[in-house]
This record gives structure tokens, C-alpha cells and sequence, in this order.
């Protein structure tokens, strides 16, 4: 019974919290390019020593939220494949069970 419900809620349960990561970072990257912009030009009269660098600086947290984004992508992708191929694992570990079980009972029989 164990068994049935990992298989049955693992799934589940990885496609939920990697679809809330990815969903904060699309949030993150959605605030970093709205919001960003918004408040430099709001700060451009205030702050004149506003410069290149800090452009380069904000430019590149956006391009570094986006490689996380690419990342937890990539990684829900895999745990996808890894909850689809459960089943396989518990079989083939069932298996193995049974055999090394049978194994052991032939061995207290000598």
C-alpha cells in the first residue's frame, strides 16, 4: 500500500513545489524587468551618479535569474522523468527483493 501511494503522490508532489519555484522565478524575473526600469527612471533625475555599472549589475541579476529559471526547468523535467520511471524502480527493487529473499531461504535449507 506504501508503495501504491509513493508512486501515486510523489508525482504529484514534485510537479507542485517545482512548479511553485518556477513560478517564483517567472515572478522574480517579471518584477526585475518591469519594476526594475520603472524605478531607474524614477531615480534617474534624483540620482545623477547612477551609472553604467549599476545598468551592468542589473542586467546581470536579470540574466542570472533567468539561467535559474532555465535550471529548475531543466531539473522539474528530469524529476518528471525520474516520477514516471518509479514504477519501473519499485518493480525492479521488488524483484530483487523476492530473488534475494528466495535465495536466502534455499540457503537455510542446507
Amino acid at each position: 500500500m506504501d508503495v501504491v501511494l509513493g508512486v501515486l503522490v510523489l508525482p504529484v508532489v514534485v510537479d507542485v513545489v517545482l512548479g511553485l519555484l518556477v513560478l517564483l522565478v517567472i515572478v522574480d524575473v517579471v518584477l526585475g524587468v518591469l519594476v526594475l526600469p520603472m524605478e531607474v527612471e524614477v531615480l534617474l533625475p534624483v540620482l545623477p551618479s547612477l551609472t553604467l555599472l549599476d545598468l551592468l549589475q542589473s542586467a546581470l541579476l536579470l540574466l542570472v535569474t533567468l539561467k535559474m529559471l532555465v535550471l529548475l526547468m531543466a531539473l522539474e523535467m528530469m524529476l518528471d522523468l525520474l516520477a514516471q520511471s518509479v514504477p519501473v524502480i519499485v518493480l525492479v527493487f521488488s524483484a530483487a527483493t523476492v530473488l534475494l529473499s528466495t535465495f536466502s531461504e534455499k540457503r537455510k535449507d542446507y
